[in-house]
């Protein structure tokens, strides 16, 4: 992958999560906090880890390793709270692409993980990896809308490459 790929896997992991955050902005407050017979989490809560994982990975990725979480977990967090947030976090993942070479792809990370083990792996693995993380959590949301009858959204990567190929010409 060179710093094309990664600027464009970025912005597809944005556009899917602001359509997502569009669609769920739809849903009551009860259906946003509701836990399924299913077994699925909350809407919230599942909006919630993805986020706090982009934000962890995006430390990662810059090298910042001081074991600070970034937490959004605070229960009086409103939706639109979150989209800020998550609005900002997008717009440094997409400047923190745009300022790397092709070489930075290649570039190996040292990092732990939540238990303490290490690990070394290249910038362009760790963002592949993260943007793969959310789509499957997307994908549990829109499962989660689908079953209490709500308005669900298309975030197939290659609608988003349609859509981001209209917007280039």
């Amino acid at each position: 992958m060179d710093k094309q790929d990664l600027q464009l896997l970025i912005a597809y992991n944005c556009w899917s999560n602001e359509k997502v955050l569009g669609v769920v902005s739809k849903i009551s407050g009860e259906d946003f906090k509701k836990k399924l017979e299913t077994g699925f989490n909350p809407v919230r809560e599942t909006l919630i880890h993805i986020f706090e994982c982009e934000a962890g990975w995006l430390k990662i990725c810059r090298g910042i390793s001081d074991n600070n979480n970034i937490n959004i977990e605070n229960n009086s967090e409103s939706l639109e709270s979150i989209k800020r947030k998550w609005f900002d976090l997008n717009e440094n993942f997409q400047k923190y692409v745009e300022a790397l070479t092709d070489e930075d792809s290649k570039r190996k990370i040292s990092y732990q993980n939540d238990a303490g083990k290490s690990y070394e792996d290249a910038l362009e693995h760790l963002i592949q990896h993260l943007v793969n993380h959310s789509t499957y959590h997307r994908g549990q949301i829109m499962t989660h809308l689908r079953q209490i009858k709500a308005e669900t959204v298309n975030t197939d990567f290659l609608s988003f490459i349609d859509e981001y190929s209209q917007s280039k010409n």
